[in-house]
């Protein structure tokens, strides 16, 4: 189990998502970027439009300050770009363009977000996998605990790629399994104990119990320590296969389609839906190791 779990509190939230049509592809994104985005930028590919578009909706009119820290995680981060720019190289034999050749930068993306919401503190990129919005929240609640930022940015962002039976191969799902994408962003503090309901404002939930585990057995003294009375368990739900020390939870679905970054959708939609009880999410990465975290709405 990962030594160090801050507690944080969730301050506000914002996302986009949409399950990907598999005969017209996902929707454009153009009219949807417009309403949020304080910039216009050009030249910027599919994964930075989504990336602009859950932070702004998680920031929103009310601004941040310039010393937040932002952090992005992914697993595949610029993906339709990325293969745009190889099958030119390779299929091809031609140069990509400078723009798309710097779009597949995974932290290009944090770049715009940074330069959107006008910020210069710390910009940081992360990817494991299914993983990916664990990594970033340990990344986040490391720096606040140090006191390197007073508050982060954290969002996990995934998009899809034409055709989706080849991007149902590179997930490792069964074929026909329904995709999507998303952009899922958490404004989050280090967690403060009020004195009383006159102190600062409680947010909207906290995340604790942080953790990186290495098998089963450790899964199960996690769960031992994180879980309580009446929780319930968010695993991919396109993934029938539960891990036994979680098995008897019940389990929350919240009907999204298969996509990496699904761990934040659930979290925002579990909040948005006045969901009272504590709520433990897992998912594994490409080391089959099991990542967790324990969310408690704010009561």
């Amino acid at each position: 189990m990962t030594p160090f779990s801050p507690v944080l509190t969730i301050h506000a939230l914002g996302d986009f998502y949409q399950t990907v049509d598999p005969d017209e592809g996902p929707e454009p994104l153009r009219e949807t970027l417009a309403a949020v985005s304080r910039e216009r930028f050009r030249r910027i590919d599919r994964y930075t439009q989504l990336a602009l578009i859950g932070s702004g909706r998680c920031v929103g009119d009310t601004g941040l300050d310039s010393d937040t820290g932002l952090y992005i995680g992914s697993r595949f981060a610029s993906l339709s770009n990325t293969i745009a720019v190889h099958q030119q190289m390779v299929a091809g034999g031609a140069v990509p363009k400078p723009a798309n050749f710097i779009n597949t930068l995974s932290n290009s993306a944090g770049y715009y977000v940074a330069r959107n919401l006008g910020l210069d503190g710390r910009n940081l990129f992360v990817s494991r996998q299914d993983a990916s919005l664990i990594a970033a929240l340990q990344l986040a609640g490391g720096d606040l605990a140090g006191g390197s930022i007073r508050q982060a940015l954290v969002g996990v962002v995934d998009e899809s790629s034409m055709p989706l039976e080849e991007h149902r191969r590179r997930l490792d799902v069964a074929p026909g399994t329904p995709l999507g994408e998303g952009s899922h962003w958490f404004r989050v503090c280090p967690h403060q104990r009020r004195a009383s309901a006159k102190d600062s404002e409680p947010g909207l939930a906290t995340l604790s119990h942080l953790a990186t585990l290495a098998n089963e057995e450790a899964l199960s003294g996690w769960i031992r320590e994180a879980s309580v009375d009446g929780a319930a368990i968010w695993w991919p739900e396109q993934d029938s296969g539960v891990p036994s020390p979680v098995a008897h939870l019940p389990r929350y679905q919240p009907g999204l389609a298969c996509y990496p970054s699904a761990m934040g959708g659930a979290i925002v939609r579990y909040l948005k839906g006045g969901q009272q009880q504590s709520l433990l999410l897992l998912a594994t990465d490409g080391a089959h190791r099991y990542h967790g975290v324990r969310l408690d709405p704010v009561r």
